[in-house]
């Protein structure tokens, strides 16, 4: 999404590129940095103090989490546009509206269902059951608002696109909702406009 496009408050995709950019670090500390730390104390002290199989799923729910709304941001979520990409422009802008209310629908629902999870976690006060003891709360929190955040953005997303269908700005709406173009693609993997690469 870029700024010119009045994209759904460009601030909304820069605070999901960042949040995107911490599910990398979580990654990088949480899982590399866990597994690493227990093989070198296993190997040295024959024993470990980090349950890093724990520690690593947590922070692979809050990676995929944290980045959901960047996807959405992006336009990266999966299509199977076989059919799609040869309809004219007014279907095929139909389909992406039902399409991202469909991924509203399932992110409200998650991130429903995660508050729910996170509020039962804090009600019985919830600890794992291995020798960490982490309160569950802690690792939910953050997974739940990475699910919270990517239900906000989808709610975002699709209030810009309402408003743009009202003004009949068709090609707005596939800009913002369709599928991400080439050039878009090109551009998200880091390579200058007109490249030939």
């Amino acid at each position: 999404m870029h700024e010119d496009e009045g994209a759904p408050a460009f601030w909304a995709a820069r605070v999901s590129r960042y949040l995107a950019w911490a599910a990398g670090a979580i990654l990088l500390v949480g899982c590399a940095g866990s597994i690493t730390l227990d093989v070198v104390l296993r190997y040295f002290l024959n024993r470990t103090v980090l349950e890093s199989f724990e520690v690593s799923g947590y922070a692979f729910a809050a990676a995929v989490a944290l980045g959901m709304a960047y996807t959405v941001a992006c336009k990266s979520n999966i299509r199977i546009d076989l059919i799609a990409r040869k309809l004219p422009r007014g279907p095929r802008v139909a389909l992406d509206v039902m399409a991202h209310l469909a991924i509203l629908l399932v992110a409200g629902t998650i991130a429903w269902y995660a508050g729910w999870t996170w509020a039962e976690s804090l009600r019985l006060d919830a600890k794992s059951i291995s020798s960490l003891q982490v309160p569950l709360v802690l690792p939910q929190g953050i997974w739940l608002l990475g699910l919270l955040w990517f239900a906000v953005f989808s709610l975002l997303v699709a209030g810009r696109s309402a408003l743009l269908l009202l003004k009949r700005d068709i090609d707005g709406v596939a800009g913002l909702i369709g599928p991400a173009t080439l050039e878009e693609e090109i551009e998200q993997v880091g390579a200058p406009p007109g490249d030939p690469r």
